[in-house]
C-alpha cells in the first residue's frame, strides 16, 4: 500500500506541520509516494488520490476529501467544522480526548499528538546552550517586538517558521527551559524531556488543541497571559504601547527567571511511545495484508 501524507504547508513554514516531512518518511518510508496539502483550496485535488495519512497537525475537518480512504495517525480536530465520517476513514488513533469527543469516537482512539515520537527517533546528546528559550506562534512572528524583548532580557529566540526541523530540534533540546505560544513547541519540548511555559501573546489562540493535547497526557492548559502587542500599524496611542511593552519585558523576565516549566509524566510518556509504536505496527501489518 502506498500513501501520501497530508499537512498544512505554510509558505512561510510552521514548525508543528513541517515535523510531518520528518518523522513519517523515518518510520514509512517505503510507504510514502509523496505529499498532499490540507485546506478547502486543495480537497478537489486531494479527491483524486487513493490513500491520505493524516498524521501530526489539526486537520481533521470538513476539507477532508470525500472519496479517498483517510488513515487518521494521531490528527486532532478543533479548526473548522468535523466532517461526515463513513467507511473511507481507518482511525489508529486520535491526539486527545475532545477530538474523540467531537468525532463520537470511543475513548480507547485517544493516544496523543504522535510528535512525541522526537522523543525516539532524534538521538542528540546536546549539551545545554540556552538558560530559557522564546518559541511564538507562526502568526505572531510578525510582530518583531518578540525578538528584540527577548534580546533585552536575555532569552533565546527559537523561530517557528524556519522548516530546518533538525536545527529547531537541536535549540529546542539545548534549552533549560522554553517559553512557548507554539503547541508543538511545547509538545516536542515535553518528549525531548526540557520543561516548558505555556503563554498567550494573542487572545485568538486556539485553547481546543491545546486543551486536547494536554488533557491527553494528563496536564492542564493554563498559559501565561501576556500583554497583547498588535502590529504598530493598528496602534494609534503609541503611550499605551510603550506601557505594554514594558509590561511585556517584565512578564518575560518573571517567566525566565522565576516561573517552573511543567513535564508530563516520564511514565506516562513512555506508555504513549509504546501504544503509538504498536499502531505503527499495525499499519504496516495492514498494508502487505
Amino acid at each position: 500500500m502506498k500513501i501520501k501524507v497530508v499537512y498544512y504547508n505554510h509558505k512561510t513554514g510552521n514548525f508543528g506541520d513541517e515535523l510531518n516531512k520528518w518523522i513519517w518518511p523515518k518510520i514509512f518510508k517505503e510507504y510514502i509516494s509523496g505529499y498532499c496539502n490540507h485546506g478547502k483550496l486543495f480537497t478537489e485535488e486531494n479527491n483524486k488520490e487513493k490513500n491520505l495519512f493524516y498524521g501530526i497537525g489539526t486537520l481533521i475537518n470538513s476539507t477532508i476529501p470525500q472519496l479517498p480512504n483517510k488513515i487518521i495517525f494521531g490528527s486532532g480536530a478543533g479548526i473548522g467544522s468535523k466532517p461526515t465520517v463513513d467507511n473511507s476513514y481507518k482511525f489508529y488513533f486520535v491526539r486527545g480526548p475532545k477530538t474523540a469527543e467531537l468525532l463520537g469516537l470511543d475513548a480507547s482512539y485517544v493516544i496523543t499528538d504522535p510528535a512525541i515520537l522526537v522523543h525516539d527517533l532524534y538521538i542528540n546528546q546536546s549539551t545545554k546552550k540556552y538558560r530559557v528559550s522564546f518559541m511564538p506562534h507562526y502568526d505572531s512572528e510578525e510582530n518583531s517586538y518578540w525578538k528584540i524583548l527577548c534580546k533585552l532580557c536575555g532569552i533565546h529566540y527559537i523561530s517557528p517558521q524556519n522548516k530546518d526541523v533538525e536545527f529547531v530540534l537541536s535549540e529546542i533540546i539545548a534549552s533549560k527551559k522554553i517559553i512557548t505560544e507554539a503547541m508543538h513547541g511545547a509538545i516536542v519540548a515535553d518528549a525531548l524531556r526540557v520543561p516548558w511555559i505555556a503563554v498567550q501573546l494573542y487572545s485568538d489562540v486556539n485553547d481546543f488543541k491545546w486543551a486536547d493535547y494536554c488533557k491527553s497526557m494528563n496536564l492542564k492548559y493554563s498559559p501565561f497571559k501576556m500583554p497583547q502587542l498588535h502590529p504598530p500599524k493598528k496602534y494609534l496611542n503609541y503611550f499605551n504601547l510603550s506601557i505594554k511593552l514594558i509590561l511585556s519585558l517584565f512578564c518575560l523576565i518573571f517567566l525566565s527567571q522565576y516561573k517552573k516549566g511543567r513535564l508530563s509524566s516520564k511514565e506516562l510518556l513512555k506508555s504513549k511511545l509504546a501504544l503509538i509504536h504498536s499502531k505503527i505496527r499495525d499499519l504496516k501489518n495492514n498494508a502487505y495484508s
